[in-house]
């Protein structure tokens, strides 16, 4: 079985879902966003409703780019684990961090609902693995950091892995999205 592909699953699954035409015509507009990600899709529908004239424009059709490969998953990561963010900006900073991208994904489900759109966005937990021995300290540190903070997080021991997956890891932790 090939797991890693140089098509976007999302793509093959459901081809392009809308197209639009190029811009034919001179139009007048008070910010234009270039690239109709889900980043450029967000940014405009908060300007739209705003009141600013906004026009959003892409290369390629929309959503074609790096939204079409993403694994179509949310979560409120950052690059930096919550550990070490505490360490470079100090803990009430980096918690505020990640508790505002928890915040993003609740509005996200908002507007999703507000505008009665066909998208299904359900709830799902995450499990994190060490991908070996020597990383399992770092990711009960990276465990407590995000417990101590009520970030929805259960570890689950070396046993408890074995019993309840298919993966033969030394340490984990289940993520579930909480309110903030």
């Amino acid at each position: 079985m090939r797991l890693r592909t140089y098509e976007s699953f999302w793509l093959l699954k459901n081809g392009l879902i809308y197209t639009y035409p190029s811009v034919q015509q001179n139009l007048t507009t008070d910010i234009i966003v270039l690239g109709a990600g889900i980043t450029g899709a967000l940014l405009s529908d908060a300007l739209v409703k705003e009141g600013y004239k906004t026009l959003l424009l892409d290369k390629s059709d929309i959503a074609l780019g790096s939204t079409s490969a993403t694994t179509s998953m949310l979560q409120y990561e950052i690059d930096v684990p919550l550990y070490q963010l505490e360490e470079k900006i100090g803990s009430d900073a980096a918690v505020k961090c990640y508790k505002a991208g928890v915040a993003a994904i609740r509005e996200l489900d908002d507007l999703i609902n507000k505008e009665k759109n066909r998208l299904w966005f359900p709830e799902k937990q995450s499990l994190y693995i060490a991908h070996t021995q020597a990383a399992s300290p770092h990711l009960y540190k990276e465990f407590e950091a995000r417990n101590h903070n009520k970030l929805g997080v259960k570890w689950l021991s070396a046993s408890a892995i074995k019993r309840n997956t298919v993966y033969g890891r030394s340490a984990a932790f289940f993520l579930q999205l909480q309110q903030v």
